[in-house]
């Protein structure tokens, strides 16, 4: 949920960045449009009816009459420059007067705000031919509309207003639009919040079935290797023990051609039986609850020891995990242990179990024979293959690595988060335990 709500703020501001940058040319443009709509006024209201035919002719005297309409607005700076255009380029009126009578070179877009009446307004810096005698100061706000003088004659106005009054326009709009903007960011992100609730409490959940599937599978399959263990010693091993019995007793009434055999049947029973109880040993589960996970270990490396093998092991003794956790570690690292002894021929394995916050992690190394990794594992040999899916069900991982005259490395990982909360975890004896 932290996560959720981190990325959510971020993705808050990375919405908000173009946001702000449209609402911003949206102010904008609404501001120049304020601009315009003060040019329009000022060439339909004040200009155009003191426009006459004696001052389109240039007469000093009309010219003096729209000098006393528009210079209170250049002189409270409310406007900074003035200029009616006719249609073909020429100057007929400014308020720097060696402007007028001159004709200078129209853009484009001139005869389109001639024809269609639609009005052209942009922050620029005045640098045109005809801006070069007057005083300029930077960027300014400037703004061509078409208008119609008292004569009836199509002019085009031209005008200049301070960028303050655009950037004031501008701002006052984005003060009102922002608010909003974000509360409403906000609230797209609040009102996903109930929807994340309910998937992490689902994904939660999930966790926990999981949790109690998998140690319901643990408890299962230790009851299981229990009951098979019980069965071996009480039935298969007492009776193997007895025919070995029965055999030596007979060996020596029985005739001189079959006392051989009888005897050699008498040896393979009594080496089947100590097979089968050496099995025991490895089937019946170990009770991690009891011992503890270092402890297990432990007695998990003595047979190798005790072949020769030099076996490290890096176990913290104070180590508590879960017992289905402890009982997943225990478990890969017997299969292992069984598949070193039995195929590497190793003379040094390394036993290292440490925990963080987030998983448990088993690595064993051994400086064996190795082998290809993702060549076919001999047929019958299941052990490792059952011991990974388990550790995937678990939502962890197993890796082996190894090469040919190098040794391998397994490494697992467990997920402590796996389950049911520690709160709620009670480690239990599986249901028959003796």
């Amino acid at each position: 949920m932290l996560r959720f709500l981190v990325m959510g703020l971020l993705s808050v501001g990375v919405v908000a960045v173009p946001t702000l940058w449209y609402m911003q040319g949206v102010a904008e443009q609404h501001a120049l449009a304020v601009a315009v709509t003060a040019a329009d006024h000022i060439a339909s209201r004040l200009i155009a009816p003191v426009l006459s035919t004696r001052a389109l002719s240039g007469d000093r005297e009309a010219l003096a009459a729209i000098d006393a309409v528009v210079w209170p607005r250049l002189r409270d700076g409310s406007v900074k420059h003035i200029k009616v255009w006719d249609t073909a380029g020429t100057v007929l009126y400014s308020d720097e007067s060696p402007l007028i009578g001159r004709r200078f070179p129209v853009p484009d877009w001139f005869a389109d705000v001639v024809s269609t009446g639609r009005a052209q307004a942009s922050l620029s810096e005045p640098d045109k031919v005809e801006n070069q005698l007057e005083a300029t100061e930077g960027t300014e706000v400037e703004v061509y509309t078409a208008f119609r003088a008292a004569t009836g004659e199509q002019l085009v106005f031209e005008s200049y207003f301070p960028p303050e009054a655009v950037t004031r326009e501008e701002h006052e709009l984005l003060v009102q639009l922002l608010p909003a903007a974000f509360v409403a960011l906000v609230a797209l992100h609040v009102t996903q919040l109930p929807g994340a609730v309910r998937l992490a409490r689902r994904v939660q959940r999930g966790q926990r079935e999981r949790g109690h599937l998998l140690a319901h599978v643990a408890a299962s399959t230790d009851m299981e290797r229990r009951r098979l263990a019980r069965g071996l010693h009480d039935d298969v091993i007492q009776d193997l023990a007895g025919v070995t019995y029965l055999l030596e007793s007979v060996a020596d009434d029985v005739g001189t051609a079959v006392r051989p055999a009888v005897r050699t049947a008498a040896e393979t029973v009594r080496r089947d039986v100590a097979i089968l109880r050496g099995m025991l040993v490895n089937l019946y589960p170990v009770d991690l609850a009891a011992i503890g996970l270092p402890a297990a270990l432990e007695s998990l490396a003595a047979p190798l020891r005790g072949s020769g093998v030099q076996v490290e092991t890096r176990i913290d003794p104070d180590l508590k995990v879960d017992l289905t956790l402890a009982t997943l570690v225990h478990r890969v690292t017997r299969e292992a242990l069984a598949n070193i002894r039995r195929h590497a021929g190793a003379a040094r394995v390394t036993i290292d179990v440490h925990r963080t916050p987030e998983a448990v992690t088993l690595t064993i190394t051994d400086d064996g024979c190795g082998f290809e990794v993702g060549s076919p594992s001999e047929p019958g040999h299941l052990g490792l293959p059952l011991a990974r899916d388990a550790v995937v069900q678990a939502g962890g991982t197993l890796d082996l690595g190894s090469a040919p005259g190098q040794g391998s490395t397994l490494t697992a990982s467990l997920p402590t988060d796996w389950g049911p909360s520690p709160a709620r975890r009670k480690p239990r004896r599986p249901q028959g335990h003796p």
